[in-house]
Formats: C-alpha cells, structure tokens, sequence
C-alpha cells in the first residue's frame, strides 16, 4: 500500500513492510544456507571420485596402463595422493 505524498503511513502498512522486510531477509539467509550445503555436497561428491578413480587406476594392468601412457609406479603414486589434492 502506497501513501499519498503528505500523509503518514498507518501502524497497518509499517507492520505490512517490516513483515515483507522481514521475509525477504528469511529468504536471503535460506538462500546462502542452501549454496554453502550444495557447494559442501560438491566438494564430498570431487573426493569421492577423485577416489574411485585412482582405485581403478591402480585395477588396471600393466599393459592398459601402458596404453594411456603410465607406468605401475606413476599409478602407485596418483594412489598415494591425499584426497584433498586433485
């Protein structure tokens, strides 16, 4: 509700702003609240494949790793990494 230039709002349209105010703001904080989880579930999904992968590395043999141009002690090492590195 808009007041007309000279009259003062009602008690009504302050407590109708503060209220939507209000609300927006709610919004907003579930918003960021929502971005930290989803980024935090990306970051667990990375180390989770990041893992799978160089188990599979090193599942390979010796001649398929020879094929994608690694040899058993460069897999070993990719192993070895600590989940945080990529």
């Amino acid at each position: 509700m808009a007041h007309i230039a000279g009259q003062t709002p009602s008690l009504l349209e302050c407590c109708e702003n503060q209220i939507s105010s209000h609300a927006q703001n709610a919004a907003k904080r579930q918003t960021n609240w929502v971005k930290h989880i989803t980024h935090f579930a990306d970051v667990i999904a990375g180390i989770l494949q990041r893992r799978a992968q160089r188990r599979a590395l090193m599942r390979l043999s010796d001649s398929a790793l020879s094929d994608i141009g690694l040899s058993r002690a460069d897999a070993y090492d990719e192993y070895q990494k600590p989940f945080w590195r990529p």
